[in-house]
């Protein structure tokens, strides 16, 4: 006949194989990240049965408090564990961190008294061996601080009931209020074992242990269904979590839950954001996805979208979803700025084409009908007249075809620096000569200013030199119509090299501040309301620019609108 005795093993065993099955299990799914919790709880629930267990089994004190000990290893965190994994999962119940810290700590300092509870009498009063009742136990006479922990149980035991019991009251879904109802019998059960055993007492048999053991088996088997991996679910947390797109999770009343992993990264502060709380940017992603914008985060990109979760009725929450879009941003936005750079050029060559249409074809018109002129009239006074103006024509339409013509060369690569010795002097007797022809009757006063400590011989490409200073010159007698010009040399020594320092100062129209920058782009004329009148095919500055470059010189354009401009340029060249 099988006695009480054997009962109460074979119920233990029972039991605590139930948990052990749950736990295994759990182990296994772990599908969200509070499931350590409840993995947790299960495993004290593990220890506190097995060493129950071996209480029941102990047949002298010390093989008693060797089993008193091994409960107390999971009955000192296995309520806290569970309460802790109730609010993670539920989330209706806020707590700081600092209060899990201080109750851990707590819980630590209890199990410490009692595995030391040999030596002092701080934890109890009394130990003693009873033999009599259903199987030889310990007789407990508790201090302060038993029955302090004692309470500590049941407060965290009454917690449980009450989150169960909120969340199945007040959640709108069938399946989740069964399992708060269930979780909320089961935490009611424990509570009352825990009670009546210690106020009654089963003849020194405590049902509470394997009551705890068959709950948390269950709920460990009910939410894994009894299946040690559950490939749906665990493919939902783990696209969770690992989704390139960061998720965050909020409430029904828009106070944040959760976040993946991807979105702690894009704000660092979510790792540490307390569950009920308002996230501070909540709204302006919000409004971004509302209005469908890209939002800019640091120095990157992201869309954002935002769903309800529930039906139109009922919201059980909100997600919010970043992602990061910054590469496609990137090519998109370089995409408009070539399509734009694209069409400016095209507009600019469309210019430049009708310009310089205009512009060849009105030197021509006057050679082609001064010569006219000239066979008519056989006089040589007549022909004297004419032929100044078709020479001044010839030669602007020289200039133009010269310009388009080193365009092409220098657009194609073909622009060669060769450096010659030359005389300075010459060079630039030449340049100034040039200018003085084609101030014409310019009311100008042309100041030219050289160092004269300048070494006479040097060693670099003075065609080009001529060229630079020209086309500068060229400019300010175009754009200047009454006060000076001033071509000023200056020079700086490096060893056996010098800087050429050539500058050109004039008193004209000067050019806007948002122009400057444009200056020494190919087809380009600007203020053309102002400049209408002057002729020119927009080749010159920018020929020149690449010149410079070519001669590993530098250029700048200082100039204030309506008061004047000065072009500038440095210019390495040997000493001869």
């Amino acid at each position: 006949m099988i006695t009480a005795y054997q009962i109460v093993i074979i119920i233990q065993i029972v039991a605590l194989a139930a948990a052990m099955f749950g736990t295994y299990s759990l182990f296994c799914s772990m599908l969200r990240p509070e499931s350590k919790y409840l993995l947790a709880a299960c495993v004290c629930a593990v220890a506190y049965g097995l060493g129950y267990l071996m209480e029941i089994l102990a047949k002298n004190p010390d093989m008693a408090f060797d089993a008193l000990c091994v409960q107390y290893c999971g009955l000192a965190y296995l309520a806290f564990m569970f309460v802790v994994y109730l609010i993670r999962y539920t989330r209706i119940i806020r707590f700081h961190s600092a209060f899990w810290k201080l109750v851990f700590v707590y819980e630590t300092i209890t199990l410490g008294l009692v595995l030391t509870s040999r030596y002092h009498h701080l934890y109890y009063r009394a130990l003693t061996f009873e033999e009599n009742g259903i199987f030889p136990h310990f007789h407990e006479q508790g201090t302060i601080l038993f029955y302090l922990f004692m309470g500590h149980l049941g407060i965290l035991s009454f917690t449980c009931c009450v989150i169960a019991l909120r969340v199945a009251l007040t959640t709108a879904s069938a399946k989740r209020k069964r399992a708060f109802w269930g979780i909320f019998v089961a935490a009611v059960s424990s509570f009352v074992a825990m009670i009546v055993s210690t106020m009654v007492g089963f003849e020194g048999y405590e049902p509470t242990s394997a009551i705890l053991l068959l709950v948390l088996g269950v709920i460990a088997v009910v939410k894994t269904a009894g299946r040690t991996t559950d490939p749906v679910e665990l493919a939902y947390a783990h696209s969770y979590q690992r989704a390139k797109v960061g998720l965050i999770v909020l409430n029904e009343e828009r106070c944040y839950l959760d976040s993946n992993l991807s979105a702690q990264q894009i704000y660092p502060e979510l790792a540490k954001q307390d569950v009920g709380s308002n996230f501070a940017h909540t709204e302006e992603l919000m409004d971004a996805a509302g209005r469908n914008e890209v939002m800019q985060i640091g120095e990157r990109y992201y869309n954002v979208y935002f769903y309800q979760l529930g039906d139109e009725k009922v919201a059980y929450g909100y997600v919010i979803g970043v992602s990061d879009i910054t590469e496609s941003e990137m090519r998109a936005r370089e995409f408009a700025e070539l399509k734009k750079a694209a069409e400016e050029a095209s507009e600019a060559k469309s210019y430049f084409l009708a310009n310089m249409s205009h512009e060849m074809r009105t030197p021509l018109n006057a050679i082609i009908g001064l010569a006219e002129l000239a066979q008519k009239d056989d006089s040589e006074n007549t022909k004297k007249e004419y032929l100044p103006q078709i020479l001044s024509s010839g030669q602007m339409l020289l200039d133009i075809i010269s310009d388009v013509l080193d365009f092409s060369k220098a657009e194609s690569g073909k622009v060669d620096i060769i450096p010659e010795e030359y005389d300075l002097g010459e060079c630039l007797n030449t340049v100034i000569n040039v200018i003085n022809i084609r101030l014409g009757d310019k009311d100008l006063d042309f100041i030219v200013d050289i160092d004269p400590t300048i070494p006479d011989r040097l060693i670099g490409d003075d065609a080009r030199i001529r060229q630079i200073l020209i086309n500068f010159l060229t400019n300010a007698v175009k754009y200047t119509d009454s006060g000076f010009i001033r071509l000023a040399i200056d020079w700086d020594k490096l060893g056996s090299e010098l800087l050429l320092k050539a500058s050109v100062t004039d008193s004209g129209r000067g050019i806007k501040q948002e122009d400057i920058g444009k200056l020494f782009s190919v087809f380009s004329r600007f203020d053309l309301k102002n400049n209408r009148n002057i002729q020119g095919t927009g080749l010159g500055l920018a020929i020149t620019g690449h010149l410079i470059k070519l001669m590993n010189g530098t250029y700048r354009v200082e100039s204030e609108y309506g008061k004047g401009s000065t072009f500038s340029c440095i210019l390495p060249q040997k000493i001869a």
